[in-house]
């Protein structure tokens, strides 16, 4: 699968509205996913459920289990708010191994944020997630809780040349 766009995708000013999990662009269990060139900016994922489990996800992007490249993207102004908690107001990036590869790299991730809640990484979140490749992105003026622009929770990524600021 690939969503790759030789001019530009606009995944912009949604609402989604989750009892869990949920994202503007979200992937489970796919082999060989490409995203790339695009714009995923002005989306909010809104969680409402009250128990300890309701935990809102990835105002971005958010791929599970799989290989994964995600590059050339500008990923902005996404809001996360949940009732409990939120991870990854940007991109979150989950239970990954070493051989599936998985890159996050060339990518501008900047202005987004949580409200309500504790949030655990507002640029990129990582969980769980071994050898992914992070490198070359500008993460800028990302809000969270704890790491406001990258979050490792159990995870052994590769982090080179990326810029991460203010």
């Amino acid at each position: 699968p690939e969503i790759d766009s030789w001019g530009l995708i606009w995944q912009t000013n949604n609402k989604i509205w989750k009892d869990e999990f949920s994202s503007p662009f979200r992937i489970d269990e796919k082999d060989n996913v490409l995203i790339s060139n695009n714009i995923i900016t002005n989306n909010e994922v809104i969680s409402t459920g009250t128990d300890q489990l309701a935990i809102a996800s990835s105002g971005g992007i958010l791929t599970i289990l799989q290989k994964v490249v995600i590059t050339n993207n500008i990923v902005s102004n996404n809001i996360v708010d949940a009732v409990t908690a939120c991870i990854g107001a940007g991109i979150t990036v989950g239970e990954t191994s070493a051989e599936e590869e998985t890159i996050v790299s060339n990518n501008i991730i900047s202005n987004n944020t949580f409200q309500n809640s504790i949030c655990l990484g507002g640029g990129i979140h990582l969980s769980l997630a071994q050898g992914v490749n992070v490198s070359s992105n500008v993460i800028k003026h990302n809000d969270a809780t704890y790491g406001g622009g990258l979050f490792l929770e159990v995870s052994v990524p590769f982090l080179s040349k990326n810029l991460i600021a203010g």
